[in-house]
């Protein structure tokens, strides 16, 4: 018989093609795999200069990349996922540092939107004067809701507790009579506990926010 000429060569290119679509099966088998492994917080976060360099070079960070393009996948998954399989899983910080109260926890919060006008509904509580320096000593480096609008008090306490602490150089103040001893990072006063708490049980009924 005569040999089919190129018989070689189209031997290597299916077996080329089958490797390759064996490949492309076992990334997508991964990829379903590794979804059972997301991990999601707030969309805001703070990333050390080291970390972002992976997440838009490393072929690990790529690869989840892949992952979110072709999936119906909330965007505050991504980081999250991305660091915690990540070597820099270690150095994850799981606090945003933002203190921030929503009137869910208190019950029904149509009535607390009412109140305050339509510029509010579907906002967090306003911090008011009275529960201003309780806030200050929690371990956060950013609080909402504040308006002057509402209460010009609370602006002026945190200015001067702010101009304090900068003069001091120091987290513990006197302010209007009253020692504010702020939290380190990780603090867990009896306010950071409430506030924590609260956070868990709204999140876990679908109501957090940003």
């Amino acid at each position: 018989r005569r040999r089919r000429r190129g018989g070689g060569a189209v031997a290597a290119e299916a077996a080329r093609i089958s490797a390759a679509a064996a490949a492309v099966a076992a990334e997508r088998e991964a990829a379903v795999e590794a979804l059972r492994y997301l991990h999601t917080g707030s969309q805001w976060v703070v990333l050390d200069r080291a970390f972002c360099h992976y997440l838009i070079t490393d072929a690990r960070a790529i690869r989840w990349r892949k992952v979110f393009a072709s999936r119906f996948l909330a965007d505050e998954s991504f980081v999250q996922t991305v660091l915690m399989h990540s070597p820099f899983a270690r150095t994850n910080i799981n606090n945003n540092l933002r203190y921030i109260m929503w009137p869910q926890f208190y019950g029904d919060p149509t009535s607390y939107w009412m109140r305050m006008g339509w510029a509010f509904v579907g906002g967090p509580t306003v911090i008011n004067a009275s529960e201003a320096k309780e806030v200050f000593k929690t371990p956060y480096l950013a609080a909402r809701k504040v308006d002057p609008l509402v209460d010009p008090d609370t602006v002026r306490l945190y200015d001067a507790w702010m101009a304090a602490k900068l003069s001091n150089g120091t987290s513990a103040v006197w302010l209007n009579g009253t020692l504010i001893q702020q939290e380190p990072l990780g603090g867990r006063s009896q306010r950071a506990q409430q506030h924590a708490l609260a956070q868990a049980r709204l999140y876990a009924r679908g109501a957090g926010g940003v």
